[in-house]
C-alpha cells in the first residue's frame, strides 16, 4: 500500500494528518529520494543498481566486491545512504531521514555530516544531476513506480556506456 493510499483511507474515516503536499508531489519527492541513492552508487563507480522502487521506498545497490569487506566500502555506503536526502532536498530534515541516519550510524566509522557533505559534492556534478533527472523522470513515468531489469538498463545505457 502506498503512502497516498493510506492517507486516502484515513481521510475516508475523517482523519486528516494535515499533510500539505499532494500525492503527485509525494511521488516526485520519494522518487527523487530513492533515485538519489542509486545515482550516488553509480557515481562512485563499480556499484550496480538492482532496482529502484519509489512506491515502496526502496533502492537496492550492490557493491562491486561484495564478497570481501574493505573499510572504504563503509564510507561509500554512508554516502549512498545520505545521498537520498541530498537529492530530494531534505538533507536537514531529521525526521524524514532517520532511517538513512541509522544506516550511516550502523556503519560506525562515518558520521552523517561527513557522508552528507560527500553526497552534496557529488550532487553538484553536471553529469550526476542529469542522470538523477533522467532516472527520476523514468521512475515517475513507470506504471508501478519501479525500475528494474530491462527498463532500468535502458535508462542507464548512456551512463554505463561512458
Amino acid at each position: 500500500m502506498t503512502v497516498g493510499a493510506m492517507r486516502d483511507q484515513l481521510r475516508a474515516v475523517g482523519i486528516d494528518l494535515g499533510h500539505q503536499r499532494s500525492d503527485a508531489e509525494d511521488r516526485k519527492h520519494y522518487a527523487a529520494h530513492e533515485v538519489g541513492h542509486a545515482v550516488a552508487a553509480l557515481a562512485l563507480g563499480g556499484w550496480k543498481v538492482a532496482f529502484i522502487d519509489a512506491a515502496a521506498g526502496q533502492c537496492k545497490v550492490i557493491a562491486p566486491d561484495y564478497s570481501e569487506w574493505r573499510p572504504e566500502r563503509d564510507k561509500e555506503r554512508a554516502v549512498i545512504a545520505a545521498a537520498g536526502s541530498v537529492f530530494a532536498g531534505t538533507a536537514s530534515s531529521r525526521a524524514e531521514n532517520e532511517s538513512d541516519r541509522v544506516a550511516v550510524r550502523l556503519l560506525g566509522n562515518t558520521r552523517w555530516e561527513e557522508a552528507r557533505a560527500e553526497a552534496e559534492l557529488m550532487a553538484k556534478d553536471r553529469r550526476v544531476k542529469a542522470l538523477h533527472k533522467t532516472l527520476t523522470d523514468a521512475l515517475l513515468a513507470s506504471p508501478n513506480g519501479r525500475l528494474e531489469g530491462a527498463s532500468l538498463r535502458a535508462v542507464l545505457a548512456d551512463w554505463e556506456g561512458d
